[in-house]
């Protein structure tokens, strides 16, 4: 039977990109809200996901900086850490992101339009 691994989020950055040996991390940030029903306020829930690029795509997430809302194409992974003790964590693998807000470390912010990055 086939399987099928595939993740797309859009959210912002929460810091600008750190590189660590031949990868580039980012931390974006989802979230959601909803009325609830028993007291008829507003909630809201923020979620943090773990970005992970290598490559071209990582060249081009350096460019982009804390605050910028990108959309990530990817696949969701796990890391064991090595250290005895410590948990698993998922994070996305990044074959594409685009860049969907105007804000770039190049430009100052003074793009004119969206930016796709292709792997």
């Amino acid at each position: 039977m086939p399987s099928y691994n595939k993740t797309v989020i859009i959210g912002n950055m929460g810091a600008d990109p750190s590189i660590k040996e031949s990868s580039t991390y980012v931390s974006v940030a989802t979230n959601e809200s909803w009325m609830d029903k028993e007291t008829n306020e507003w909630q809201e829930k923020v979620s943090w996901h773990k970005v992970m690029a290598y490559g071209y795509t990582a060249e081009k997430l350096n460019k982009l900086s804390k605050g910028t809302t990108i959309l990530v194409e990817g696949t969701l992974d796990y890391f064991t850490p090595k250290e005895e003790g410590e948990t698993p964590a998922a994070f996305i693998k990044a074959q594409k992101i685009t860049n969907m807000s105007t804000k770039s470390k190049d430009d100052g912010g003074n793009s004119s339009g969206k930016d796709d990055i292709p792997y």
